[in-house]
């Protein structure tokens, strides 16, 4: 009775818990949730919201669910629509509207409309979007049932509203905290892990009506119960279609009956303390729960844009029914893309100069274009105009342009004979004449084309309206500036309408960046112009030859800026911003259209210090409003009043200056609500909600041009300590260990002491990296990048910025060569021969160097516990240093594309050797064996147990040279220069990538090449070569019996075995996984341009001995030899970065870390990416299935057990004594 009565409390207080979070997952439901996990459809380009690759699922009878790419599900995005919208945990939900899709047919169930924080609805389906996908097409009912799986636990919802995404995962607010009432979310943030499912019922039976659920229940938990009764008798029916179950294996309940169980009192006890850890397991968070899979946990990526450009950065509705904006940019980087304001996560991303590509490094302007409610974007740069969808950012149409660069951009309003919200382009290009073009929307097709037949410079276009617009040219004066043209336009026939007139600016106008302002759309009809010293502003309103005048009242003045209405269906009002080199302030102005005439509505005050203006229309009423950003607050104005509309404290999330800003106005019951998203003086962007830091993106970080491993916690310097000991005799390696834990234990013991707490509780829980780091799995990587800034990343932390300094004033081309590590400092190498200092903890910069001498590059020769720098000169000439500080060391340089010297500094100031390559040749690649490269084994033991030697020289260096249409590899002996192998190949197309890389015993590269007379193959290939002392087993030449060789007296040629693969696409870049020892096999790291991906081939599928033409023998086959097949298609399992969209890797860095079987990598270039890889499996580490609580318990459960039989088996003996006896 009292086990029973244990048992009841336990599982009674599991059953009450439950209740209280949602109910457990039956098994079908389970069944289904883990078919839904299962990757359906390739991945594709695109991630996060708005995924195109998302899918409603039927394929299980009667229900419809949602299934993403790359094995994902729904994540959960917040929806406060309907009753209440700005109450509780909504208000500060810069996108709720005032009803949802259902509120007609809720009205009859007695209600105004769905309440988010009582009624837990899902938002379900893509009415009227591409790919559309309405619900009620599947029989799926308005307000019927919907479960919902969600932190292990299920809920019931109701189908309450549509989205306008091609995605869902958005629930009210009510059911999103219910799921996870640990994420404190609110209607501005939301869980973004794909681990949710949502699953619709078919049929009427679904749909509660009036009477089937608690329409006006008061709290949600009410409300949820309600739906029970159906939901749990629509959830027992799920399973697959009869014609896709075959080989599905449904998991049944058990049976309460399954017969006479006979229990022990060592079993009892266990029962017993099971059920008591499930009690206390149930309360652990769901972030310690144990993870199926380390993808997407230990690695991470940061999915950049570059810098934003201010005139083509904006919030932007897709259409009207859309419940959100995002918000999108043509950064400075030619990249387009989509964010979500809720989180800085990318939706999508394009790089426009895939497309035009002729383009790349001009001058030329970006242009970024979107219409109000209008699903399109439209973007142009250089003589290119290309349409994009806005929701997922599938591309459209694309017009490349011969007349010229594109001038302008801009949008027509809604097509005089068509639906609303379609727009088609006016596009103005010209270098000596302008011609302004109209293109179909749809198509890029042309509707009609004006020429300006005269010599005037083409500058801008003005949409007055759906049917008039204005052409604005710049004519020569007869002095040296310019006068101002402008054309009406008839937009539907592309005629001129009326005359021209010309305005009189020649006095002030001496080219395009003279003129402020020509606005582009019926809000702001003006053209702005100030004079060279700042002290008059003129404006006309488009329309009228007047030139109003503005004096600037204040002397000083170095900037003015004119902010207008970007949408056109904003009013007519315009804010100017003065700005002295210590203050700033603002007028605000209002035109009246039909008069033509401009008046002064008010002024904001002069402020003191940096500040930063922006206009943004308001997203329900359509009011303009003024956002004035200082370093600490946020003031709004509106263009009618004076009066500040809100203000909010800034100081603690502003610290750098904004370089410019773009905002959105939500008005609200209690007031305004805005959000803004600036780039700071860094080049990073982060946008601000209500004065508060909502998020940051590193940008800047795409300018990294050099990079460094740095551990914190001094894993390197206890590496060298170790080599040192393992170099000394046993005493003295005792004594030298004894004071190491002496000091260390002196310095280290409090700190130790104060974490003794936490580290015993988290030993109970599933490891993380964070338990790793001190075995070196939390480097910190040091970043330098071409605008003058340093930076640090956490690899423990999944790639967080620790700190982002800017360490020169002049950030235009920062030449850093190099970045090295020790003993807590950072040292920047620049090619002035300056240096840099920081602290790698603090960001702090301890010291600086003034340049010296112009050096190419920089070398680092060992010499003794540190390296020693050596410059070398353009011309690959070391410099100075390398002899006065009589270094002995050989150096092995590269002067221009024709030569290859080696020197050796103690000697000569003059080359020991030269290497030229042939007439019409030119080396594009020098590639030495990494700095860090351990040898485990001297040779490869074969099936038969004998031995092939390696030929190990670490001086070995593979040049890369390429004639018009060959590619030509030479081994080079870095010491005497002598060529070791060389290989030809012919009809290589050279603009294709080459890469390549060496590293112990091995070589590897490829390239792109048609048919040739020797070669049949045609495409990319991979080439792996390795060297060997001897082709003969157990011969190791004729050095074999020498003690010591010399590379330069006694240099000896390798046996070189080859094998060639044809590969699906291009290698970019090539580098070689790195352990500690080198025990665990290396991996070939390539980064893959086309598929924006990053692959490790195991060596041994590169092994070039497997056998060609016939399956391997018993002995091969012992060695892991597989029969050579030359087609290598990479593995899906080979990709580290997973579906990941990585772009425009140019580097991979790989760092070993005090566990053998662990290697860190790390890649940037544009993107950043990095993860840990272990090419031998993670055999020194536990998996994260480890369960420490289990196994206590089983001890603790055998000590009960023991202790229980103990004294039977006591009472046992005494009577068996007593029967003898």
């Amino acid at each position: 009775m009292a086990l029973k009565t244990v048992l009841c409390v336990a599982l009674c207080g599991l059953a009450s818990l439950a209740s209280a979070a949602g109910r457990p997952i039956p098994s079908n439901l389970k069944a289904l949730f883990d078919h839904a996990k299962v990757p359906l459809i390739p991945p594709g380009n695109l991630d996060g919201h708005g995924q195109s690759g998302f899918l409603y699922c039927g394929d299980y009878e009667g229900v419809v669910y949602l299934k993403g790419p790359k094995g994902r599900l729904g994540d959960i995005d917040v929806d406060c629509d309907g009753a209440n919208r700005s109450k509780g945990e909504c208000a500060n939900d810069l996108t709720g509207q005032g009803q949802t899709s259902f509120k007609d047919e809720v009205q009859g169930y007695g209600l105004d409309d769905l309440d988010a924080n009582l009624h837990g609805y899902v938002v379900f389906g893509n009415e009227g979007k591409r790919p559309s996908y309405l619900p009620s097409d599947s029989g799926i009912e308005p307000l019927s049932v919907i479960a919902v799986v969600c932190n292990n636990r299920l809920f019931y919802g109701i189908w309450g509203d549509t989205n306008g995404n091609t995605d869902t995962g958005e629930v009210a607010i009510s059911l999103a905290r219910a799921c996870f009432p640990e994420n404190n979310l609110t209607g501005n943030n939301g869980h973004e892990e794909h681990d949710v499912l949502f699953v619709a019922f078919k049929g009427e039976e679904a749909k509660p009506g009036a009477n089937g659920a608690d329409w006006k229940a008061d709290n949600f938990n009410t409300f949820e119960e309600s739906l029970a009764h159906i939901g749990d008798r629509l959830v027992a029916k799920i399973g697959p279609k009869a014609s896709e179950s075959t080989g599905v294996a449904m998991p049944t309940p058990s049976s309460p009956h399954g017969g006479l169980i006979t229990i022990t009192v060592v079993l009892v006890t266990v029962v017993v303390i099971a059920g008591s850890s499930l009690l206390w397991a149930s309360l652990v968070p769901s972030a310690l729960a144990i993870l199926a899979d380390e993808a997407y946990h230990i690695d991470y990526h940061h999915a950049l844009l570059g810098q934003p450009g201010a005139a083509n950065t904006f919030f932007h509705r897709s259409s009207p029914s859309s419940v959100a904006s995002l918000l999108y940019t043509h950064s400075d980087k030619n990249i387009l893309g989509a964010v979500n304001p809720k989180d800085g996560s990318v939706v999508w991303r394009q790089n426009v100069t895939e497309y035009f590509p002729q383009a790349v490094g001009s001058s030329n302007e970006a242009f970024l274009r979107a219409a109000d409610n209008d699903d399109a974007l439209v973007s142009a740069f250089g003589s290119g105009v290309s349409a994009w969808d806005a929701i997922d950012g599938r591309f459209r149409w694309i017009q490349r342009v011969t007349d010229g660069v594109v001038k302008d951009l801009e949008l027509v309003p809604d097509r005089p004979e068509e639906i609303m919200y379609r727009h088609d382009v006016l596009v103005l290009l010209g270098d000596k004449k302008g011609v302004l073009r109209r293109l179909d929307i749809d198509s890029g097709s042309a509707v009609w084309e004006f020429k300006d037949e005269s010599n005037d410079v083409p500058f801008q276009v003005s949409v007055a309206s759906k049917s008039t617009g204005y052409y604005v040219a710049l004519q020569h004066a007869s002095r040296s500036g310019y006068k101002i043209k402008v054309t009406a336009l008839d937009l539907a026939k592309g005629k001129q309408t009326g005359s021209q007139y010309t305005l009189n600016s020649d006095t002030e106008v001496f080219g395009p960046e003279s003129i402020l302002l020509v606005g582009r759309n019926a809000a702001a009809p003006l053209i702005a112009w100030t004079d060279k010293a700042n002290t008059v502003l003129k404006i006309n309103v488009l329309g009228s030859n007047t030139i109003e005048s503005i004096k600037v009242e204040h002397e000083g003045v170095r900037h003015i800026k004119i902010h207008v209405s970007q949408s056109s269906s904003g009013p007519a009002h315009f804010l100017v911003e003065y700005r002295t080199d210590s203050a700033s302030w603002a007028d605000v102005y209002h035109i009246n259209i039909k008069t033509t005439s401009i008046t002064k509505a008010y002024s904001l005050p002069k402020i003191q210090g940096h500040s930063v203006i922006t206009a943004g229309t308001n997203t329900n009423n359509e009011n303009l409003y003024f956002t004035r950003i200082t370093p600490t607050e946020v003031i709004i104005y509106s263009s009618v009043s004076d009066k500040a509309q809100g203000t909010w404290k800034t100081s603690e999330v502003l610290p750098e200056k904004s370089q410019n800003a773009v905002s959105e106005v939500v008005a609200l019951e209690s007031g305004v609500s805005v959000r803004f998203a600036q780039v700071e003086e860094s080049g990073d962007w982060s946008l601000v909600l209500n004065g508060k830091l909502q998020w940051t993106r590193p940008e800047s970080l795409t300018e990294a041009i050099a990079a460094a491993w740095t551990d914190l916690n001094d894993g390197v310097t206890l590496a060298r300590e170790l080599e040192v000991e393992g170099h000394q005799s046993v005493p003295m390696a005792y004594a030298h260990r004894l004071i190491r834990h002496l000091k260390a234990i002196q310095q280290g013991f409090p700190d130790w002491l104060m974490e003794m707490p936490m580290r015993v509780l988290t030993s109970f829980m599933p490891s993380d990296i964070s338990d790793l780091i001190q075995f070196g799995l939390g480097q910190q990587i040091i970043l330098a990048t071409r605008t003058g800034r340093v930076a640090a990343l956490d690899s423990g932390r999944h790639g967080k910025v620790m700190w982002n300094i800017k360490a020169v004033e002049n950030d235009l081309d920062w030449g850093v060569k190099a970045i090295t590590t020790q003993l807590g400092l950072a040292t920047v190498h620049v090619d002035d021969g300056s240096t840099l200092q920081v602290n790698i903890t603090t960001g702090e910069v301890t010291s600086r160097t003034p340049p010296t001498q112009k050096v190419a590059s920089i070398a680092f020769v060992p010499d003794g516990a540190a390296d020693f720098k050596v410059g070398v000169e353009e011309h690959g000439v070391p410099t100075e240093s390398a002899y006065v500080n009589g270094i002995d060391a050989f150096l092995v340089t590269r002067s221009g594309d024709k030569r290859i010297l080696g020197w050796n500094t103690s000697k000569s100031k003059a080359p020991m050797w030269e290497f030229t390559v042939p007439e019409g040749q030119k080396i594009i690649h020098a590639t030495a064996r990494p700095a860090h490269d351990p040898v485990a084994s001297v040779g490869k033991v074969l099936g038969d147990r004998s031995v092939l030697y390696k030929y190990l020289n670490h001086n070995l260096a593979l040049i890369t040279a390429t004639g018009e249409s060959t590619v030509d590899f030479y081994l080079l002996d870095g010491v005497s220069g002598q060529i070791l192998h060389t290989a030809r190949y012919t009809n290589v197309d050279i603009t294709q990538p080459i890469a390549s890389v060496i590293s112990e015993n091995w070589f590897a590269y490829s390239f792109w090449a048609d048919t040739s007379e020797v070669s049949a193959a045609k495409g990319y290939q991979l080439i792996v070569s390795e060297l060997y002392e001897s082709s003969t087993p157990n011969d190791r030449g004729v050095l074999g019996d020498a003690a010591n060789y010399s590379s330069i007296t006694n240099i000896t040629m390798p046996h070189v075995i080859s094998q060639a693969y044809m590969i699906p696409e291009a290698i970019s870049n090539m580098a070689v996984t790195q352990t500690r020892q080198g025990i665990s096999i290396r991996q070939l790291l390539c980064t893959l341009p086309a598929s924006r991906s990053i692959v490790g081939i195991p060596r041994p599928i590169l092994d070039p001995r497997r056998p060609v033409g016939r399956d391997p023998t018993a002995q091969e086959a012992e060695e892991g030899l597989m029969k050579y097949n030359p087609n290598l298609e990479f593995d899906p399992k080979w990709h580290l970065t997973h579906s990941r969209d990585v772009m425009g890797i140019q580097h991979v860095e790989s760092s070993p870390t005090l566990l053998e079987s662990t290697t860190l990598i790390f890649s940037y270039g544009f993107d950043i990416f990095g993860t840990r890889l272990a090419p031998s499996q993670p055999f020194d580490i536990l998996d994260k299935g480890f369960s420490k609580i289990q196994l206590l318990l089983t001890v603790v459960a055998l000590m009960a057990g023991v202790s229980a039989l103990a004294p039977l088996a006591r009472s046992k003996q005494v009577n068996l004594q007593w029967k003898s006896s």
